[in-house]
């Protein structure tokens, strides 16, 4: 298989590549429309397609190496069914990577995946915010009889660093009276859709920098977006951001001087004969790729 972007081995080999992109097609609680395992090979597939000069950034970003690890698509999970040895794969995964000082963007498959992501960026960053960009809050403490489920990934990220303060929500519109109640209870940082879309001064966005600490990690569940932008997700919602509140935020994280250390896109659910969720994905990714690192 090609690499990401269509690299050629001087810019996608392991040793001389600053960035590891990691498909990780793992799909075993999706809820509502399934296929979010089909999203990184979707991805990919865009990628190729992609011009590689930045005109925003006036830079050529693969020029740092991005080598593209297919260890899941090699190797595939166990079954339909969840298994918690999965997910210590992908920690693991991570962990290799992070121990040779790369720089990971994982690519699920459910939202699920960033659980062990996470973990094994804490274990490098003990101190670091996590960001989520999600219509969801994910805050459940079971769902449908499991306590992995996407709708409960940032309960267990929580689980892991019970620190409210450094876990900053952004673009929520869609969760339970328990995880509203949750999130008021523990002081959880949750700019919701229809505060970020009034701010028109963007005073949010100021605010969730100047309590960020130093190391910050980025979890993006393209459901965040609204659905008119990227139409391709199992569970689209209204009145989501759109893609410049994003990138402005990546770029003004970085102007702050604080250290983005690593960051995952989730849910793409592909939309037979239709490209555009997957492109725009590929696109989000290089740019925020291309605000990062230096």
């Amino acid at each position: 298989m090609k690499p990401f972007f269509d690299l050629s081995e001087q810019y996608s080999a392991f040793d001389s590549s600053k960035i590891v992109i990691l498909p990780i097609p793992y799909e075993k609680t999706t809820s509502y429309q399934k296929g979010t395992e089909k999203g990184p090979l979707a991805i990919h597939n865009a990628s190729m397609h992609l011009e590689l000069f930045d005109e925003v950034l006036e830079k050529n970003t693969y020029t740092h190496g991005i080598f593209t690890d297919t260890e899941f698509w090699e190797n595939p999970f166990s079954s339909d069914h969840e298994d918690i040895g999965d997910l210590k794969r992908i920690e693991n995964r991570c962990t290799h990577h992070l121990n040779h000082d790369k720089f990971i963007v994982s690519i699920g498959g459910e939202h699920t995946i960033a659980y062990p992501v996470v973990k094994a960026h804490l274990s490098k960053y003990p101190n670091m915010s996590v960001i989520q960009i999600d219509a969801h809050a994910d805050l459940r403490e079971v769902y449908e009889n499991s306590r992995y489920s996407h709708g409960c990934v940032m309960r267990r990220i929580y689980d892991e660093y019970p620190h409210p303060e450094r876990l900053f929500q952004i673009g929520i519109r869609s969760l339970s009276e328990g995880e509203f109640r949750f999130i008021k209870k523990e002081k959880i940082n949750t700019y919701f859709s229809h505060m970020i879309r009034s701010d028109g001064q963007k005073q949010w966005m100021a605010e969730l920098i100047s309590k960020l600490t130093t190391d910050v990690y980025i979890t993006v569940d393209v459901d965040g977006f609204d659905p008119s932008i990227i139409p391709g997700t199992g569970t689209p919602e209204p009145f989501g951001i759109d893609l410049d509140i994003y990138d402005n935020l990546v770029k003004q994280i970085v102007a702050s001087g604080r250290n983005i250390v690593g960051f995952d896109v989730n849910e793409l659910m592909p939309i037979p004969n239709s490209t555009v969720s997957e492109f725009i994905s590929a696109k989000l990714i290089y740019r925020s790729l291309g605000r990062i690192i230096n």
